[in-house]
């Protein structure tokens, strides 16, 4: 797995926005990854890192995850909850979602974050990308949500994506 990348990008409305990418390859057909990423129970693979709270359950979710439009709520270990919405279905290439609606800390930083997970079939393996883009409330908080993003976020989504790939195997 590669150890992904974090970067700052200018755009969209001159706002400032923080990215982290991870990518791993798995010896999985691309249909097989999709369908089991896509709508995975997220307590399996976001168990928290540092302080970063693990998702606890979610409720509220209408349908399998596999449809633009469909939104659910996300509980944290911390307590606090977010609000998940599906913008992106298109299997077995790409799904995307946006983030929003956070109670707890994240609330006075972040407006909104956008994660989207692409596949590639190379051979026998699937190469899966996770890229997620937090969108902080002002350029004051800003430096801090960049040194979230870069060294506890990061690590989150290794950690996941590790987890991702070992229940992908599991289920072959």
């Amino acid at each position: 797995m590669k150890r992904g990348h974090y970067s700052l990008d200018w755009n969209r409305n001159t706002m400032l926005f923080t990215q982290s990418t991870v990518s791993a390859k798995v010896k999985a057909p691309i249909d097989q990854t999709f369908i089991t990423i896509a709508p995975i129970h997220l307590p399996l693979i976001f168990r928290g890192y540092g302080p970063l709270p693990a998702v606890t359950k979610t409720r509220d979710q209408v349908g399998d995850w596999n449809a633009p439009g469909q939104t659910r709520t996300v509980l944290l270990s911390d307590n606090s909850t977010l609000q998940e919405r599906l913008n992106i279905y298109e299997r077995p290439a790409t799904f995307a979602y946006t983030v929003s609606n956070f109670t707890g800390i994240l609330n006075f930083l972040v407006e909104s974050a956008e994660g989207e997970w692409n596949f590639t079939q190379i051979g026998d393996l699937t190469q899966i990308k996770w890229v997620y883009e937090f969108k902080p409330k002002s350029f004051l908080v800003w430096p801090l949500v960049a040194m979230i993003a870069k060294f506890l976020w990061q690590g989150y989504m290794n950690k996941a994506l590790l987890l991702a790939v070992a229940h992908i195997q599991e289920t072959e």
